[in-house]
């Protein structure tokens, strides 16, 4: 009922789920505990969503849900913090197109929205991510969309299990770090450093232990400063606008050999019921 304080066996359920997760944390580093293997052995049905169930908060997000999975209908699962971090289908699109080899990283897969476009373009893909419900969405998603044979998941810490990856010979990494929540607009100016709840500096060493080649998918408000120097002295570094609908969505860096000095114009149709504050 609406207004009521009591809580919906959905939620009760989510809330559980985040206890056990919570409760074994830190009992393999870099990776994930059969007993939080676990504690993510829900119903599809917890990470389904329709109208009548959406919350409030997101239904700016639900009324442009196939701007991010085209698919959304054949039953694409997502936790509530994937409405707002996965990436548009379009640019992942794009972004499969750029970084287009044979073996690719997404470090933070989430969802799996960058990750079932690579697999379109890339012959593997090392798919991370810390989070074991957002893996499992992104396993299941990636089943709705026939490439889940071409992406090996892992659980885990990117920044411990870098080492580890480098076993798959990659041949571009790709970033797209959490960005803090939707509230990272509220800054004139996104400090990578500062904002960031993680290190840049050691994210992006992490990935240079893998490839040169290494793209981030960062705020479209970030500081310029501080990605140009993320290429080092004497580096180049390519800082791409990416648009959705006519509104700078993000920047895409570029390092290492995915540096061009040509890009495609990155855009789509409007969606029927398109919230022009979706991406505000």
């Amino acid at each position: 009922m609406t207004g009521s304080s009591e809580k919906s066996p959905r939620k009760r359920a989510l809330e559980s789920e985040e206890e056990a997760i919570q409760a074994t944390a830190g009992e393999r580093p870099g990776g994930i505990s059969h007993k939080k293997r676990k504690a993510v052995e829900l119903d599809d049905e917890l990470f389904l969503w329709t109208e009548d169930i959406i919350p409030n908060k997101l239904k700016k997000y639900w009324i442009a849900r196939y701007t991010l999975f085209s698919q959304f209908d054949s039953g694409v699962l997502l936790d509530e913090e994937s409405w707002f971090s996965v990436t548009p289908e379009k640019l992942a699109a794009y972004h499969a197109r750029r970084l287009a080899c044979s073996v690719v990283i997404d470090a933070f897969c989430g969802a799996g929205g960058n990750s079932i476009q690579f697999a379109k373009t890339c012959g593997k893909v090392i798919a991370v991510d810390i989070d074991p419900v957002k893996l499992r969405c992104a396993r299941r998603n990636a089943e709705l969309y026939n490439v889940a044979n071409s992406i090996e998941f892992i659980c885990g810490d990117f920044l411990q299990l870098a080492p580890s990856l480098r076993k798959y010979n990659p041949e571009a990494v790709f970033l797209s770090p959490p960005w803090g929540g939707p509230n990272y607009t509220s800054a004139t100016t996104f400090d990578i450093h500062e904002n960031l709840p993680l290190s840049m500096s050691a994210l992006f060493k992490a990935a240079k232990g893998l490839s040169d080649n290494i793209m981030l998918f960062m705020p479209r408000n970030s500081d310029i400063d501080q990605l140009t120097k993320l290429a080092g002295p004497g580096g180049v570094c390519e800082i791409e606008s990416q648009y959705l609908n006519d509104r700078c969505k993000a920047l895409g860096v570029y390092f290492g050999n995915l540096v061009n000095y040509q890009s495609d114009v990155v855009d789509e149709e409007v969606p029927e019921q398109y919230d022009p504050g979706m991406y505000d």
